[in-house]
């Protein structure tokens, strides 16, 4: 595709190539299954519970887009799991054994439905954040916008009034 086709929006930048990670995407796969230890609050967790390797190709894009844009900036990328004896298992990051602060449904694997994967990841991102900071998105979640200037205006600004932001879903409008 010819890029003088389309006309760059105002709002709208180029990223410098030498902030992106542009390597091909099995050796990206590989800095995902074995990320570096967390170190900062620039952290993204994400929970897809049968692991990196069972993901839809759309959302392995989109995890791989996250990795891309982000980690030369300093991000870590965390893709959480529930495998059992995966490195990357949640248990390995929060103490998932506790039925004060877990649901003893997380606890069992007993969440049950059409949409238990998702429960189960809306139940401990809270745990995550509070225990290292960052980010916590959906798989599906594209990125669109500058995540790393948001977090520098507010959240890593001693100035900011801000201490966490979120998203709101308004019914239909």
């Amino acid at each position: 595709m010819n890029p003088s086709v389309y006309s760059m929006l105002v709002s709208v930048h180029t990223i410098p190539t030498q902030l992106l990670d542009l390597r091909p995407d099995n050796e990206i796969d590989i800095t995902l299954l074995k990320p570096p230890p967390i170190s900062s609050e620039r952290n993204i967790f994400f929970l897809w519970h049968s692991g990196f390797t069972k993901m839809h190709p759309y959302t392995l894009r989109n995890i791989r887009a996250y990795h891309r844009r982000l980690s030369k900036l300093g991000w870590t990328i965390c893709i959480l799991d529930r495998i059992p004896n995966s490195h990357l298992n949640i248990s390995q990051y929060i103490d998932i054994t506790d039925p004060d602060t877990i649901p003893t449904a997380f606890i069992n694997g007993t969440i049950a439905g059409a949409y238990a994967a998702q429960h189960a990841s809306e139940l401990v991102r809270w745990h995550l954040l509070v225990k290292y900071d960052g980010v916590y998105a959906d798989v599906r979640l594209l990125l669109i916008g500058d995540l790393a200037q948001l977090s520098k205006q507010t959240l890593e600004n001693p100035h900011s009034r801000f201490e966490a932001l979120s998203y709101d879903f308004k019914d239909g409008n």
